[in-house]
């Protein structure tokens, strides 16, 4: 018997609930499942639930994706379950019966489910395993910014992390520390942690990119984020002010959503004397934003959070030098292709800040080494590496069915000897 199940082909289902739409953990998730077409020896079934349209096209995947619609019946009983007003032991047992998504979640008869996102309960189906891509742990290890732990938002993460550590088979992380940190907070058995680092491929720019690019200063700083607290957009404005105190005048452009800091950004901006220096273009499409990295001067991220981000990666594929915040996994990942400073200093990075403005040098120094880091960085290295994760998941799921199957052999022996 053991043989046979060791020899069958895995069969793995993904699960999108969301519509993976222009922020780092989408793209993150985005990238990795693009990378699915190019590993051999798996099956794959891919199931999009609760509304949710993937924003890129199928056949980029080439690989069909199954859409599941909601039944008002079953929205209405997961209401009731969401609300608290059915105990979750009830909605564990009716749900595959009543609600289309957990039904084609069994239907699909898949080894195991990756997933990509949280926003379906984990707790919401029985008899399934799973193998969960965790981000990070930003609540715990930055739980001092607003975002992470104002109005029940740090009890709901931890709700969601404690539940994946319970249930799942294995755990993809960004890097090393990211593996590191869930082990440290949740106790969760070191072989089962994968760190996969994550991958930026290239994409066509539209002509309407270059249109807007040509609307923009000669030469800015650039700084891709929404205006949440831990983006830390205000150590920029000090560190430009700094350098306009010392007779330098620099431009940034700003791309990203309008979060909890963004009015406390703008009156800042206008407080310093500083409103001809800065450019806010707002929410960016995605397929827009190469455009502006090939034109940048560099790509400037005091970000406080961490293992990984994806923009220094992105920055570094279209040649666009990168100043980074010293900070978690990101000097190990970058290591000499990237400038570092302390988050918390405007001195520090004022003087990062004007040696890219003022060294040519330097800048085509960092273009060539961000070169040279991302050529091994590619989507086939990057599914070569998730396949033996798949295959590991796979095999450690056997060995406990085996294990499930020799003791029920042993207690019946026991009971009919």
């Amino acid at each position: 018997m053991e043989k046979n199940i060791d020899s069958r082909i895995p069969r793995v289902g993904v699960l999108f609930v969301d519509s993976f739409y222009g922020v780092g953990v989408s793209n993150a998730s985005k990238n990795l499942v693009r990378s699915l077409s190019l590993i051999k020896g798996v099956e794959f079934v891919l199931i999009s639930g609760l509304g949710a349209r993937p924003d890129f096209a199928e056949d980029s995947l080439k690989l069909p994706i199954r859409f599941i619609e909601n039944n008002r019946i079953g929205s209405a009983l997961r209401g009731l379950y969401l609300k608290g007003l059915m105990p979750i032991w009830i909605w564990r047992r009716i749900s595959r019966y009543v609600h289309n998504l957990p039904k084609a979640l069994h239907e699909a008869k898949c080894d195991f489910w990756l997933m990509t996102s949280y926003d379906f309960g984990i707790d919401e189906t029985m008899g399934l395993r799973y193998l969960f891509h965790v981000h990070d742990l930003m609540h715990r290890y930055e739980p001092h910014f607003p975002e992470v732990s104002d109005h029940g938002e740090f009890e709901k993460r931890e709700t969601i992390y404690q539940g994946i550590a319970r249930i799942s088979d294995g755990i993809i992380c960004d890097s090393e520390l990211g593996c590191k940190h869930f082990h440290e907070s949740y106790n969760y058995p070191e072989n089962q942690l994968f760190p996969l680092p994550y991958v930026v491929e290239k994409i066509e720019v539209p002509p309407l990119a270059e249109e807007i690019v040509s609307q923009l200063p000669e030469k800015y700083f650039f700084y891709p984020a929404q205006f949440w607290h831990h983006k830390n957009h205000s150590q920029i404005l000090k560190a430009v002010k700094n350098l306009k105190d010392q007779g330098i005048e620099v431009s940034c452009v700003f791309v990203g959503r309008a979060r909890e800091a963004y009015e406390g950004v703008l009156e800042e901006i206008e407080a310093l004397g500083i409103s001809d220096q800065i450019k806010i273009l707002g929410f960016v499409p995605y397929e827009m934003i190469p455009a502006l990295y090939k034109k940048a001067r560099a790509l400037v991220m005091p970000t406080f959070f961490g293992p990984t981000n994806l923009p220094p990666l992105e920055a570094q594929i279209y040649g666009c030098p990168v100043a980074v915040s010293r900070i978690y996994a990101m000097p190990g990942i970058l290591a000499d292709s990237a400038i570092y400073f302390d988050p918390k200093s405007s001195e520090e990075l004022s003087a990062v800040m004007k040696s890219l403005w003022l060294d040519d040098d330097l800048c085509a120094e960092l273009s060539l080494k961000g070169f040279k880091r991302a050529e091994n960085n590619h989507l086939q290295s990057y599914a070569d590496q998730l396949s033996k994760i798949l295959l590991s998941t796979y095999t450690h799921i056997q060995k406990l069915i085996m294990i499930i199957i020799q003791a029920f052999i042993v207690y019946e022996y026991k009971l009919h000897p």
